[in-house]
């Protein structure tokens, strides 16, 4: 992971535009700002330099937004920031030859302790918990649970590798002894089960509540964790969702050729430093929350981990905010992922066929909407 942070304090931002236009100084405040034709549109006067704030723009050709060193060199040079590859020569184009492109330190990007699973009790009584949703989901009783989740594109298989399971019934349940010495019980609520499993650890259990507000509730003395991570060493490609639904289906539809994980939620994004060795791997890492303004807030989060992070859009049409709306309104999301990111991955390791990857072979036809919804472009599944 590299610290840009550094990189963009140690430049000589000044000197870098300066040697590509002739720039002259018109401002004395906040460190100065410098003045002159743009190197890349030619626009006379409309560039901008403010090296104390190391930063650049051109009221033309950028847009009038601010913009780094790194955004300065890959535009001049044609590299791609989103390749670490290629951020990795912009760092080195930026300081020097001799410049070793440093890794974000822990401590600049932890702000808290690092996290651990919960105590041994504690996963012991959820393991039992989660076990017994699971079996439940498969019975008559867990018909309306198992429903939900086909009507959410889940299918069978996935919906077994993934431990869901169901609650029939609201209940009040004594755990183990000791686990919470305050309280005599804790609230179970109906719904799905979703268990937050890393490496064999039970991190957290999430309940989907049907038809309730709040629409997600945890089991108490759970800890945040980044759930999916088990996956992510055998991908050279790394996607962040929002949810763990999203992110289930869209491991379930990339045809192998990602791994998909999530935070939990848009604001849930802890230790960011710890979790970074399960991505350190990653030859490209990509992001793809909901289209709202909370989901956007959240991807740009993921900037903690001082890697490039290249954020993905789903098609802007009604009634589509996530990767589930999208899938069950019709939308092939192994062909769009493809298209996507062609051209901005330049190591693609896949076939362009989104038929094929490393680890599976996958036969595409033409999809239609999902069974359970209509044809038309209807309310995002909630």
């Amino acid at each position: 992971m590299i610290d840009l942070d550094d990189v963009k304090q140690r430049v000589d931002l000044l000197s870098i535009c300066g040697s590509d236009t002739q720039l002259h100084k018109v401002s004395g405040t906040g460190g100065g700002e410098w003045a002159g034709p743009c190197p890349f549109c030619r626009g006379k006067d409309r560039f901008r330099v403010q090296p104390k704030q190391f930063r650049w723009l051109c009221r033309g050709c950028a847009d009038g937004k601010w913009d780094s060193v790194i955004g300065y060199i890959s535009r001049r040079d044609h590299l791609d920031p989103h390749n670490f590859r290629d951020l990795q020569e912009i760092c080195r184009r930026a300081i020097g030859p001799a410049y070793t492109v440093p890794l974000a330190s822990a401590t600049r990007v932890i702000h808290e302790p690092d996290p651990s699973p919960p105590s041994p009790q504690w996963q012991q009584a959820a393991r039992h918990l989660i076990q017994e949703a699971e079996k439940t989901l498969w019975s008559p009783q867990g018909k309306s649970g198992l429903e939900y989740l086909r009507g959410r594109g889940l299918n069978d298989q996935t919906i077994k590798k993934w431990h869901l399971g169901y609650v029939p019934y609201s209940r009040r349940e004594t755990l183990n002894e000791g686990i919470f010495p305050d309280d005599d019980s804790i609230w179970i609520p109906k719904g799905i089960v979703i268990p937050g499993i890393i490496q064999s650890h039970i991190w957290y259990v999430k309940f989907r509540q049907i038809g309730r507000e709040p629409k997600y509730l945890f089991l108490k003395g759970g800890h945040p964790g980044l759930f999916g991570a088990d996956r992510l060493n055998r991908s050279p490609i790394v996607l962040f969702c929002e949810g763990e639904f999203d992110t289930i289906l869209a491991n379930q539809e990339s045809g192998g050729m990602l791994a998909a994980c999530t935070f939990g939620s848009a604001s849930n994004h802890r230790a960011l430093g710890f979790w970074g060795h399960f991505i350190a791997h990653a030859q490209h890492v990509l992001s793809l929350y909901d289209t709202d303004e909370a989901g956007q807030k959240g991807a740009l989060a993921l900037n903690g981990f001082g890697m490039p992070i290249y954020p993905l859009q789903l098609p802007n049409l009604p009634g589509v905010k996530d990767i589930t709306d999208f899938y069950l309104n019709g939308g092939d999301f192994c062909l769009w992922l493809m298209q996507s990111i062609d051209g901005l991955i330049t190591t693609w390791p896949l076939t362009h066929d989104c038929d094929k990857s490393p680890e599976t072979s996958v036969h595409f036809e033409e999809k239609s909407p999902h069974p359970h919804t209509s044809h038309r472009l209807t309310k995002g599944v909630e």
